[in-house]
């Protein structure tokens, strides 16, 4: 897991996380009550280690460990067992089989790691090496005399991933270098500008690392498993098998693919805090030809075929080549729909380095939920069809068109609801979701596919900047004709959102494009519901570091209907005490923190206050600029009485002020510095307020335009519902004690840091020497005066010089 992401998703889901927390405990409550009952049945812990083991030992101890994963599959375990596996060490070519044993309910079995936990966890890989003879077939191209009888997918050369070609014309030797013709019996082609005999030749064998059929209450922890069709296969009669803090399906085709050969559906399989990333950074966007959802060998992380009642949490999901999420219950059209009750939540996807991927999607599949998921910087859009669906606070950012297929644009929709699946589309709810910059439209009606399109609801999301590229020029709903195959009526769009910076022509609905107005006025037409949908800037906190609240005028806030869902993205309940529902994936909390802060700067501090020489101060805030790059649009019509200046507060949420980096901010709000150290809002008086809440501990930054900023090296506590910190009254209140002492026990922020680059120096200096003389609202005035002379360079640029800020970057 990526502590990026562990730490995006810290700040934005409090409540939610509780959630998460408290499904984590069950598991291990489950776990811890596995060693317990184990106990008391005389339950075993076996070792195994690939270096130091051998298979004649007992393999209860450490010094006596077993080797092999083949000794593993000779024995049968009983409830309460646990099979740990040494850090450090590799397991090559080797499938784990769990077939005929379970444990139960109070006594999982549990297959985990042990060692010291710096090491690596231990893999179990499938990528091993192959010997071939070759016949060359004319320049660099030859052709293997003893190919393998099964698809390689995914090919490395003397430890480089080499791209496949689909067809002998792709072949080129150039961009592709390698193919496997499966039509033509089964030829191996490679490119190489010597007999490939002579080079390390590595793909994956026919086994997968982990293998379960007839196999109940089984848990695995800390194991690494790569390569294969399916790192992980789960086939008929398995259920309550759970994942935990796993790394899945790197160099494999797909990472953990549930179906059933028999009428046993896999059910309660539990996939949480688990690593999926593909390895995968080939770039095949110069490719004429596509297959379908294996392209280039790599194709889902998850692939639910058949399934019910099982859960995937805060998985991290990385460059996959069909889908991070693939959820399918009739994938070749015959028989009924054997996926149902599938909870999707709170987890990352994305696929920045590949051409084609990263969504999620539901075909064939009912009564599933998808939400609190981050679907960002991928190349294709979602899909989510089936029946009984309830999709919502979700946050789609930034799906790209890929360059491989000729509708690029038509499938790179923040989401799509289509009928080309093998079941009729209707009765889903996709309700309060967020979907933003999306090259292709924001949410689309496709009439592509053969099933009709019915009875869904589509309300409360907000559909912002979406239609980036000119052949959809800013549309953020799109409604596809009715064909011949494929008829869509009696849908519902209410209480949208919709707003692009460039157009108000926003929707098109069949061949009209219209704006909102003109979208709320086709009422009634085939059955359509469709009403109160808003048009509008939705006024989020801060867009620069995806903080989507609302600020207290967003148009969005009371402007919803009546939602299914009980919570917001942050776990807080729908609707707010005592208001409407909202549009957007937060429902607005209405000034839940509340911030009383004092600090004093340097350049103007008299010895008791500070001085407001200032007379041209900005109405709006200024730091709508690099470093700081803040878009908030607080401004006034005056400046209030006392004010010195402008400063930039941040917070950031986490365990420990070291820890307080740039990752764990949480927001951002301008406001003012009165001259005796007050920060308050616009108008002058009330401390700061923010719509937020927070999971760990509040640390807060205050920035300065010319003034080395500071980080509260203590967490910001609350009294009496508000959270207080005094700068000025110690030089260690500032993160690593960095303040200028003032005097008489006064404390405050360094001056002079003109460029605000963290540091004062020659640089600093550089820019007064350029405009010394000038009078004005300059960021060379070091002291506030509002002249730029010698008092800013001898009494603040000389004494400071070699100051830096100490903030965690």
């Amino acid at each position: 897991m990526k502590n990026s992401f562990k730490e995006v998703i810290k700040c934005s889901s409090k409540k939610r996380i509780m959630i998460n927390i408290q499904t984590k405990v069950i598991v291990y409550f489950l776990l811890i009550s596995t060693i317990v009952f184990a106990g008391q049945l005389n339950a075993t812990t076996y070792y195994v280690d690939a270096t130091g083991g051998n298979d004649n030992n007992s393999g209860t101890n450490i010094t006596s460990a077993w080797k092999t994963i083949d000794r593993v599959i000779d024995e049968t375990f009983l409830p309460g067992d646990n099979i740990l596996f040494k850090r450090g060490e590799v397991w090559t070519g080797e499938q784990l089989e769990i077939a005929g044993y379970s444990g139960t309910e109070t006594g999982l079995i549990t297959f985990g790691a042990y060692s010291d936990t710096a090491l690596p966890n231990p893999v179990i890989t499938t990528i091993t090496e192959h010997s071939h003879t070759w016949t060359n077939q004319g320049g660099n191209l030859w052709k293997a005399n003893n190919p393998p009888d099964y698809h390689p997918e995914r090919l490395w050369v003397d430890g480089t991933e080499l791209l496949r070609a689909n067809n002998m014309t792709e072949l080129d030797g150039i961009d592709f270098l390698w193919l496997y013709d499966a039509e033509e019996n089964g030829d191996f082609y490679l490119y190489s500008d010597t007999n490939p005999s002579t080079k390390q030749i590595k793909y994956t064998n026919e086994r997968m690392p982990l293998y379960l059929e007839d196999a109940n209450y089984i848990a695995f922890i800390n194991l690494d498993l790569q390569g294969a069709w399916a790192s992980v296969y789960l086939n008929c009669n398995v259920s309550h098998i759970h994942f935990d803090e796993m790394k899945i399906g790197k160099f494999a085709s797909s990472g953990i693919n549930i179906n059933s050969e028999t009428d046993s559906k896999p059910n309660h399989i539990h996939i949480l805090n688990s690593d999926f990333d593909a390895g995968f950074t080939l770039d095949y966007s110069m490719a004429e030809f596509f297959p379908g959802t294996d392209d280039r060998g790599v194709g889902d992380a998850i692939f639910v075929q058949c399934a019910e009642n099982c859960e995937i949490n805060n998985c991290y999901f990385k460059n996959w080549g069909h889908a991070s999420i693939n959820i399918d219950g009739n994938p070749f059209g015959a028989g009924d729909v054997k996926v149902s009750y599938i909870s999707v939540h709170d987890n990352y996807a994305t696929s920045p380095d590949i051409c084609y991927g990263g969504r999620m999607a539901i075909d064939d599949a009912h009564h599933c939920e998808l939400f609190n998921n981050r679907i960002i910087n991928t190349s294709i859009q979602c899909q989510f069809n089936g029946f009984n669906n309830h999709v919502h606070h979700n946050i789609i950012d930034g799906t790209r068109n890929t360059p491989i297929l000729d509708n690029a644009v038509e499938i790179s929709a923040g989401f799509d609801i289509c009928g080309y699946s093998n079941t009729e589309v209707f009765n889903n709810i996709y309700e309060n979701n967020l979907i933003k910059n999306i090259e292709g439209v924001g949410i689309q009606i496709s009439t592509c596919g053969d099933y009709n399109i019915h009875d869904n609801i589509i309300r409360n999301n907000i559909i912002f900047n979406c239609g980036t590229v000119e052949e959809v020029e800013g549309i953020g709903i799109l409604v596809e004709e009715n064909t011949n195959d494929c008829q869509t009526y009696d849908n519902t769009f209410h209480n949208n959102l919709v707003f692009n910076e460039s157009t108000a022509n926003t929707i098109k609905f069949r061949n009209l494009i219209t704006d909102i107005p003109g979208f709320n006025a086709l009422q009634g037409i085939s059955g359509y519901q469709i009403a109160d949908n808003i048009a509008g800037d939705p006024l989020f906190v801060d867009i620069n570091i995806s903080d989507f609240h609302l600020l207290c005028s967003s148009p969005c806030i009371d402007a919803g209907t009546e939602a299914l869902s009980a919570f917001d993205f942050d776990g807080n309940s729908i609707p707010f005490d005592g208001t409407e529902t909202d549009i957007g994936i937060y429902e607005y909390q209405h000034n839940i923190l509340q911030l009383d802060l004092k600090v004093f700067l340097e350049g103007p501090f008299n010895g008791t206050n500070m001085n407001t020489d200032l007379t041209d101060i900005p109405l709006s805030q200024p730091y709508n600029i690099t470093p700081w790059n803040y878009e908030g649009t607080e401004s006034v019509d005056t400046i209030p009485a006392d004010v010195m200046d402008w400063v930039l507060i941040e917070l950031r949420d986490t365990t420990d002020a070291s820890l307080a980096t740039g990752e764990t901010v949480i927001a951002r709000q301008a406001a003012f510095l009165l001259n005796d150290g007050a920060v308050v809002g616009m108008d002058g008086s009330s401390i700061l307020a923010f719509n937020h809440s927070i999971i760990h501990s509040l640390f807060v930054v205050i920035h300065h335009r010319n003034h080395l900023p500071v980080m509260s090296a203590n967490p910001v506590t609350k009294t009496n519902g508000i959270y207080s910190y005094d700068f000025t009254d110690a030089t260690e209140k500032a993160y690593g004690g960095n303040q200028v002492d003032l005097g008489n026990g006064v404390y405050g922020m360094y001056a002079a840091d003109i460029n605000a680059d963290g540091v004062v120096n020659e640089t600093d200096i550089n820019l007064w020497k350029q405009i010394a003389g000038k009078k004005g609202y300059l960021k060379e005035d070091a002291n506030l005066d509002t002249q730029v002379d010698n008092k800013d360079k001898n009494d603040l640029f000389v004494p400071n010089e070699g100051e830096s800020s100490l903030i965690p970057e």
